[in-house]
């Protein structure tokens, strides 16, 4: 009867220390993938994050490339018309047609800078010298531009935006007053008609 009690607790031991085990070895396998997965989930925040932020300074890199091209595109006045025939206006298409100098003055509407634009552009066309050879375009940018004057107006302002531009017979632009000029300018003598206080010869006094 000893023997049958103790071989009975014996197991009952034995019993108990195999549930234990496996209980534990449970436990310690799900804390393991609990832990895998929470070093998963920081380590993919990581690459997303490190990707998002090579996104960012791409982008960062991208845009300020853009904008340094654009604004050095600006500094570059083109030296020839870029328009067909047949995208201007017929006074201007004759105007060059006939080798005249054409003077465009681009009018603001403020009385001011028209008037200073307008005295400008008459002395230009009052001197004897280039009296015959000079048409002069001269127009407002508001609601009473004809339709002709709109095309010249609207591909001229988009392209160079001057406030007075000087163009041959050969359709070459030989001045612009927008803030940006080149030495050849200086040595054109419409140059030194129209704008006599800017001209090198008056500054080096």
């Amino acid at each position: 009867m000893k023997k049958i009690a103790i071989a009975l607790l014996i197991t009952a031991l034995v019993i108990i220390l195999v549930v234990g085990c496996t209980s534990e070895t449970s436990s310690n396998s799900s804390q393991n993938k609990a832990r895998g997965k929470a070093s998963a989930g920081v380590s993919n925040q990581t690459a997303n994050s490190s990707t998002k932020s090579g996104a960012d300074s791409s982008s960062t890199s991208e845009s300020s490339s853009k904008s340094k091209s654009s604004s050095s595109s600006k500094n570059v006045i083109p030296r020839k018309l870029e328009y067909s025939k047949n995208s201007l206006p017929s006074e201007f298409e004759n105007a060059v047609d006939n080798s005249f100098i054409v003077v465009v003055a681009f009018y603001d509407t403020t009385d001011a800078i028209s008037n200073k634009v307008q005295n400008k552009v008459e002395e230009v066309v009052e001197v004897p010298d280039y009296a015959s050879h000079i048409k002069y375009l001269s127009y407002e940018i508001g609601e009473n531009t004809s339709p002709a004057v709109g095309r010249l107006t609207t591909g001229l302002s988009i392209k160079y935006m001057p406030s007075i531009t000087i163009i041959d017979g050969d359709k070459n632009i030989v001045f612009e007053d927008s803030g940006f000029t080149e030495t050849g300018y200086f040595e054109h003598a419409l140059y030194n008609t129209v704008f006599k206080d800017k001209s090198p010869a008056n500054n080096q006094s």
